[in-house]
């Protein structure tokens, strides 16, 4: 297992020392990393889940542009090539996003600047979409990927161990709603309660989507999942669904300091048809995703019971929002 810097939580969560996960420590950048995991496990290895990513603000992108690039892409490459020299391989996932859809003539047709504004195209959706295109061409020209690689593209995800890592610095509204509540503090919003935040999905249910993919013998039946709830979510839901959280929700004035904000209009989650739709992934493998009602309250109460909350209330304090990040 590689992870960007959960080695000790995850030892505890899943018990190493029973011998269910060993953990790996690299660099996707440095291909003397893949050559030694290769020679220690690489003809053990039957599945490959890789999702190493950064995902950065718009001040993070200016900042390191070329990183983002080295990392996403060319780290995707080095994945795929390790994965082709894994003589026991059964599957491997390249988890991408929905970020994908919010670049008009991507995935969801020709860019229009009367219906979509102004023409932005962040480097994480482009890195995402390209990836895409290299996973597809690789399981085209290598007869052992073939039935093998396949892409699942997740909608914002949130829950358990959701945190800045350096390398995803980035959080949805349930992440900020819950700390905010947990510091006794306002949820200060941009837009209106019924309008969407997102197609938000519980990371365990998204984790349950990915073992069910992996775990499926012979070939799937599609190239690319997505993994979603398959609807968007009004903010009013979310809030309605965290005890105490709407009656603490108010309106931000211009120029004021915001915590979530609405989509616009001509975002692509008001697209008809709905283009998160996941009923390929629910109807080829079983799989349910749980409503935010169902899964918020006991998030945000293991949150309460963790050594962590002490630490949230400081940064939910320390840590505003605004339009420019």
């Amino acid at each position: 297992m590689c992870t960007y810097d959960l080695n000790r939580r995850l030892e505890l969560e899943f018990a190493v020392d029973s011998g269910r996960c060993e953990f790996f420590e690299g660099n996707v950048k440095k291909q003397v990393d893949w050559t030694r995991l290769k020679r220690l496990y690489g003809g053990q290895i039957t599945f490959i889940c890789h999702g190493a990513a950064l995902t950065p603000t718009s001040i993070e992108e200016r900042k390191y542009p070329g990183e983002v690039v080295e990392v996403n892409v060319m780290g995707t490459v080095r994945a795929l090539d390790f994965a082709r020299r894994c003589p026991s391989l059964k599957r491997f996932v390249y988890i991408t996003s929905d970020a994908v859809f919010n670049v008009p003539g991507l995935i969801r047709g020709q860019y229009d600047t009367d219906r979509d504004g102004p023409h932005i195209q962040p480097l994480y959706a482009t890195t995402k979409y390209t990836c895409e295109k290299i996973v597809e061409r690789y399981r085209d020209i290598f007869s052992n990927l073939a039935a093998t690689v396949v892409c699942a593209r997740f909608s914002d995800v949130y829950g358990d161990f959701d945190r800045d890592t350096g390398a995803r610095n980035r959080h949805n509204a349930p992440y900020h709603i819950c700390r905010r509540i947990l510091a006794n503090l306002p949820v200060r919003y941009v837009g209106s309660l019924d309008g969407y935040v997102a197609d938000c999905i519980f990371v365990k249910d998204a984790a349950r989507a990915v073992v069910a993919i992996l775990a499926k013998d012979g070939p799937t039946q599609s190239f690319t999942y997505t993994i979603s709830l398959g609807r968007p979510v009004t903010l009013r839901e979310i809030l309605s669904a965290i005890p105490g959280a709407l009656d603490s929700a108010r309106t931000s004035k211009p120029g004021e300091i915001w915590d979530v904000a609405t989509e616009g209009e001509r975002h692509h989650l008001y697209h008809k048809p709905y283009n998160l739709n996941s009923d390929r992934t629910k109807d080829e493998f079983g799989w349910i995703p749980q409503s935010p009602s169902r899964v918020l309250p006991g998030y945000l109460a293991r949150l309460r019971a963790s050594k962590e909350w002490l630490e949230i209330k400081q940064n939910a304090a320390e840590s505003p929002r605004s339009s420019n990040l």
